[in-house]
């Protein structure tokens, strides 16, 4: 079974990195403005005997100054992580930052910024991400359910085109079962209104469970029809949501094992 730490292994903040652009004494303001204005960039590393000590930010540049120097910024311990850090604690760490400086090899080389966030790295984790918690689910259904009772939860319309739909991939030979033919939807549907289940995988009241899986529903589809995300970032708090979809699943796998070990 695919678990949570193949994401942490195989995401990392380098896989979406840009090479962080950088001048020294050398440069002149004219070189600066070329890389802020021309170029766009809104901040470019600053060497110094081959070592990225500072960093130069396009807002807070004076050309009046005397030297590049003047306009340093210091890095803080919050402005740095290491560039094999999981990519999910990226999400984490952006909140309410506009950018991290990636360290690699003792060396200050790569920049992440909000514009990263939109990559396909990105969305194939958080995709990754509610794809497992979507197994996860038919896993504990199956489980508490293993005569497929959980179709008296559904609406009679759903249950037709869940029975429509596995009786047409039979015939095709293809190897399931009939939680394999519902939708998130579905899934999510006998999650809430299985009381016993609910109250195991969620502290809150059953509205506000439907709230929040409907959220994740949302960010799912989003996903799958390549949306903008930057409405999760910015608004949504999708750092938030992540950690919450990691504790259901770690939740659900409990469940699992305790379903296992009650036989």
């Amino acid at each position: 079974m695919v678990n949570i730490k193949l994401f942490n292994d195989y995401f990392l903040a380098s896989h979406i990195a840009v090479p962080l652009l950088t001048v020294n004494n050398r440069d002149t303001h004219d070189i600066i403005r070329m890389f802020f204005e021309t170029y766009n960039f809104n901040v470019v590393g600053f060497k110094e005997e081959d070592k990225v000590i500072a960093y130069l930010n396009r807002e807070l540049y004076d050309y009046n100054s005397e030297a590049i120097e003047e306009n340093l910024i210091s890095f803080t311990t919050g402005d740095t992580v290491a560039a094999n850090t999981p990519l999910v604690d990226i999400l984490a760490l952006m909140e309410g930052r506009e950018r991290l400086f990636l360290i690699t090899d003792s060396t200050i080389d790569l920049l992440i910024t909000k514009a990263d966030l939109q990559k396909p790295p990105v969305r194939m984790l958080l995709f990754g991400l509610v794809t497992l918690l979507e197994s996860e689910m038919a896993d504990v259904i199956r489980m508490y359910h293993p005569s497929d009772e959980w179709k008296d939860l559904l609406t009679e319309g759903r249950v037709k085109k869940i029975d429509a739909l596995y009786e047409k991939r039979k015939e095709k030979n293809i190897e399931i079962d009939l939680i394999d033919c519902t939708q998130f939807a579905d899934k999510k549907t006998v999650v809430l209104e299985d009381a016993s289940l609910r109250e195991n995988l969620f502290t809150s009241s059953k509205n506000s469970a439907e709230k929040w899986m409907r959220k994740v529903e949302l960010l799912r589809d989003d996903l799958a029809h390549a949306q903008s995300l930057s409405n999760w970032f910015e608004t949504e708090n999708a750092d938030l949501l992540v950690s919450e979809i990691q504790t259901l699943i770690h939740k659900l796998e409990l469940q699992k094992f305790e379903k296992i070990i009650s036989k």
